[in-house]
This record gives structure tokens, C-alpha cells and sequence, in this order.
């Protein structure tokens, strides 16, 4: 709609017609990407606004416009001038989320138990709001001992880096140290299950319980992120992929794991991109200290990230 609003308003000062025909519309389309850059727009921004507008203009004789060679060729230069920074320059400890929400008080309401869930497969997976709103509720259940200590999830949507080839599940691992992802990923399914009529995994708590958009998913982590504490002023919901990327390679993650896992291109993008100092409070260092020199039931215990190759007893 932002964008939409933007280019319609942009057209009409320059008395071009908003719906351009398609002997035109690559040429506009050009010319407001080429302004933004000029006022300074950040680079991620006019990708976002081509991305946008290439949707709904009309095609250049057949094809898409997002295959124009002249458009193509303008997008590389601006990201040659001016490429893409980090974000933030450091990021917050996922433990503020993770023991706010084991002091929660149970029974959790069915909001509050989606948006429980949808954080903490976020933080284990390394994975975009995007990646989890496209699960499907077809899990796979790995077990040793009777015990469920992986869940794979399919996805209908390729994420964003994937150009081509089979879509690869996403895998969720058994924690001793609460909040385990896997454990509150069942009891979501087993709760949800007397209603659901939708393949996909998250669905809206109230009405008819359809599918949860991209936009609730960011609402569900950036509320709990701030009733947890986190500024979220600074920190919007994508920043939980830097958060859990960070913590995963101060616990000895190695980073060919982490490509994995996150679904990056290349480890120099976790570097430059994700891999940050941790902002932690002292609250939160202590108390997970003790979380994790207290032995779980049976005398065992495990990190909230596992290492490479986790083997719960």
C-alpha cells in the first residue's frame, strides 16, 4: 500500500499515467527507482519498490518486466554504488524472550500459545517470518527412545535464496532446557487439531482459524519481543534471525551448520549481516547460567542450541 500510495503520487507530479502502457512502463519504472536513489533511499528499499511495482505493470512484449535488461542493469548499479549495510551494529540476547516466556503462567491461551510457538521456531531455526508462516502442519517425527527429538516441517513456498530444486523441510530440535521448541510445537498441534481445516501450520486464533498472514507473524514476534523487554524501537522481528545466529556461534555452532540452518548464501553474509555482539542483561546471563548447571529430570541436561550434531539421552 506504502508503495503503491508513493509511485502513484510520484506519476501524478510528473503527469505520467499510474497504470503506464507497456511500451512505457519500463522507462517510468526506471525513472522512479532512479529518483529514489538520488534522494538518498536505501538501497534494500528501491529493490523492495521494483519488487513491488514489477508485480502488477504490464509485460514488455510477453515478459515480465522484472526481466528487463535495462531494469536489471539499473538495480546492480545502484547496489554497486551503494551496497547494502548491516542493520544494527549489535543485537539483543534471545534469552530475554525465551526466559519471558518460561515464566509465563500456564495454561497459555491459544494466542499466547501460537505466538510462544512461532518465537521459538524462529530462534531454533534461524528462519525469516516469512519461512514460518509457509509451514505446513505435516510434521516428521524423528524419535529415539520413544522420545520425539526432531520435528521436520514442510514448507509450500520456497524461502527467499532458494532460485531452484526440492524444497527442503525445516528441521526443529528436542531441548532439556526450556522453552523447548518441539515440545510446545506438539502441544500447538495437539490444540489446534479439534479446529483446523488448513494445511498450513499457524492459523489466526479467532474466527474461522484460516491461514495467519506474514504481517500477523511479524505482530506475533514483535509483541512478544517487546512484552519481553527488547526495544523494539531498535529491533524489529527479522532481527531474530541475527539474535539466534549470534547466540548459536557463541555456543560453538559451527557456521557451515548455521548455513544450514538459516538458509543462507554464503557465510560471509552471517559475518557481515548477522554475527553480532549480544546486548545481554544481567538478569538474563545469570539466570540461564542456572538453567543450564541444573540437571533435568533423569540427571542430563542440554543448551537451548544444541551443538552440530545434538543426541539427547
Amino acid at each position: 500500500a506504502v508503495v503503491s500510495t508513493q509511485s502513484t503520487g510520484w506519476c501524478e507530479e510528473k503527469g505520467f499515467p499510474t497504470i503506464p502502457s507497456s511500451d512505457s512502463s519500463v522507462q517510468q519504472l526506471c525513472e522512479y527507482l532512479a529518483e529514489m536513489s538520488a534522494a538518498g533511499w536505501a538501497t534494500r528499499t528501491i529493490q523492495s519498490h521494483s519488487s513491488a511495482l514489477t508485480n502488477f505493470l504490464p509485460p514488455v512484449n510477453g515478459a515480465k518486466i522484472s526481466a528487463d535488461s535495462t531494469l536489471h542493469m539499473l538495480i546492480q548499479g545502484i547496489w554497486r554504488e551503494r551496497p547494502p549495510t548491516a542493520r544494527y551494529s549489535a543485537t539483543w540476547d534471545v534469552d530475554q524472550l525465551l526466559l519471558w516466556w518460561c515464566d509465563r503462567p500456564e495454561p497459555l491461551s491459544l494466542f499466547d500459545l501460537s505466538r510462544k510457538t512461532f518465537c521459538l521456531l524462529a530462534i531454533s531455526s534461524c528462519s525469516r517470518v516469512d519461512d514460518l508462516v509457509h509451514l505446513q502442519a505435516t510434521p516428521i517425527l524423528h524419535r529415539e527412545a520413544d522420545k520425539v527429538v526432531q520435528v521436520d516441517l514442510p514448507r509450500s513456498k520456497p524461502p527467499k535464496q532458494q532460485r531452484s530444486g526440492v524444497l527442503k523441510p525445516i528441521s526443529f530440535h528436542y531441548s532439556k532446557v526450556p522453552p523447548c521448541p518441539v515440545a510446545t510445537l506438539l502441544r500447538y498441534l495437539k490444540e489446534t487439531e479439534s479446529f483446523r481445516k488448513h494445511t498450513n501450520l499457524f492459523l489466526i486464533t479467532t474466527g474461522k482459524h484460516t491461514p495467519i498472514s506474514k504481517q500477523t507473524g511479524a505482530r506475533w514476534v514483535q509483541s512478544s519481543m517487546q512484552d519481553a523487554g527488547v526495544d523494539t524501537s531498535i529491533f524489529k522481528p527479522h532481527s531474530t534471525c541475527g539474535a539466534s545466529a549470534s547466540k548459536k556461534v557463541s555456543n560453538g555452532v559451527s557456521l557451515s551448520t548455521l548455513l544450514e540452518s538459516g538458509r543462507w548464501r554464503s557465510t560471509s553474509t552471517i559475518r557481515k549481516f548477522y554475527l553480532k555482539s549480544t546486548i545481554r542483561t544481567r538478569d538474563s546471563v545469570d539466570r540461564r547460567e542456572t538453567a543450564e548447571d541444573t540437571p533435568a529430570p533423569g540427571g542430563s541436561r542440554d543448551r537451548v542450541f544444541p551443538p552440530d550434531n545434538p543426541s539427547p539421552s
